[in-house]
């Protein structure tokens, strides 16, 4: 469980067009047991425990809210190399760059990784 405090900066990615362009931060203003408000956004609410906006409510803009920059840059991160090894499996003939070895090694990732989850 996060320990939130009145005033205490959070982050977030801010969107123009659907292109991720900077960090955004913002404050908590309210605390309460199960939720928390930030400033100038008072109708959305987010839960303590992860700080996942509470979609309850109808909202066209969701914020995904993290306590360091270095998490939301991490996160894009990931994303942009996601997307990049996906680019690579759809239009490359894999026979040409990867050898026996280096198929079996990712795919033997890819499977320890899908079975760590479900644990």
């Amino acid at each position: 469980m996060n320990k939130l405090t009145v005033g205490q900066e959070l982050y977030r990615k801010e969107y123009i067009k659907g292109q991720f362009k900077k960090i955004a931060t913002e404050k908590v203003k309210t605390v309460g047991r199960k939720y928390f408000t930030i400033e100038n956004h008072l109708r959305k609410r987010f839960y303590i425990g992860d700080l996942n906006e509470d979609t309850s409510r109808y909202d066209r803009e969701r914020f995904h809210l993290k306590l360091t920059k270095k998490e939301i840059l991490e996160d894009e991160e990931y994303t942009k190399t996601i997307f990049e090894i996906d680019e690579y499996l759809r239009s490359c003939n894999l026979r040409n760059i990867l050898s026996l070895d280096e198929a079996r090694s990712i795919l033997n990732i890819i499977k320890k990784n899908l079975e760590n989850r479900k644990k």
